[in-house]
């Protein structure tokens, strides 16, 4: 039994175009009427259809399949269904990981449009913290050809939620804000250790180890950065009387002005001398 063009567009629900194409690269030819040039299809052609558009569902490439089909054999078939099943598998898992990213924006974005700055200072409380940080130059980071799997494996490899990276700025007695943006801290954490030392080992990184150990007071604020260094300025001139101190600043969200006056979320931990 022979079928038309248009019956097997209507019969597969593809269209005449992807017909032609199938066709044009060789993956299934049709019997031409030399008289009228008409195609007709005959059964054996429908199962190899049939075929084809199961296979291309799986997201096998049209090449893929028609050498394939050409090699007559189960064993390459099954290779290629393998092969695709190990590329949904590693989708499936990249999925994951923006779904879970995803999720983290949307909790900080839920947080920040809640939140309020808190400037009754003596609702913060001071306690002891510890933590072990390993201090990172940008440069020595982006200089290198490891810095995005680096970085990769640090978010996602790793948990968004437990990766804290600080800038250690310090607070001067004069009343004004010592900046370092060339250096970022890792915070040291189980999931994270073996990490940073394979990457140390095997790339010669220059790490500066930093331990903080003492009182501290911690905040978080949402404003301009000028807003922020007032507001760090401010923390400081109450809790440590205007001594110099460190102060430890975490970039969670960042929102692109047009003024230039870019807005940010960060956490801040302010060492306490007293």
């Amino acid at each position: 039994m022979k079928f038309s063009i248009g019956q097997v567009s209507k019969l597969f629900e593809i269209s005449k175009d992807t017909l032609r194409h199938y066709d044009k690269i060789g993956i299934l030819k049709p019997e031409v009427n030399k008289d009228n040039g008409y195609r007709y299809y005959y059964e054996e052609d429908l199962e190899k259809l049939g075929l084809i558009l199961e296979t291309k569902y799986l997201g096998i490439s049209l090449s893929e399949i028609k050498e394939t089909i050409e090699s007559e054999s189960l064993i390459q078939y099954k290779s290629l269904v393998e092969k695709q099943e190990e590329s949904v598998k590693k989708q499936i898992e990249e999925l994951k990981i923006k779904q879970q990213r995803l999720r983290e924006a949307r909790k900080t974005l839920d947080n920040i449009i809640n939140f309020k700055n808190e400037y009754n200072f003596n609702k913060l409380d001071i306690y002891e913290e510890s933590m072990n940080l390993h201090g990172i130059t940008f440069k020595n980071i982006f200089d290198g050809s490891f810095y995005k799997e680096f970085l990769l494996e640090l978010e996602e490899g790793l948990g968004f939620d437990e990766e804290e990276y600080y800038y250690i700025n310090e607070v001067l007695e004069n009343g004004t804000l010592k900046e370092n943006q060339n250096d970022i801290y890792i915070k040291e954490n189980q999931n994270n250790k073996d990490l940073i030392k394979k990457y140390i080992v095997e790339n010669n990184l220059e790490v500066r180890k930093r331990y903080l150990s003492g009182k501290i007071v911690s905040t978080y604020f949402y404003g301009n950065e000028e807003e922020m260094k007032k507001y760090i300025v401010s923390l400081n001139k109450y809790f440590n009387e205007n001594e110099c101190v460190n102060v430890y600043i975490m970039y969670d969200f960042s929102l692109p002005k047009q003024s230039n006056k870019d807005e940010y979320f960060v956490k801040i931990i302010l060492e306490i001398k007293k």
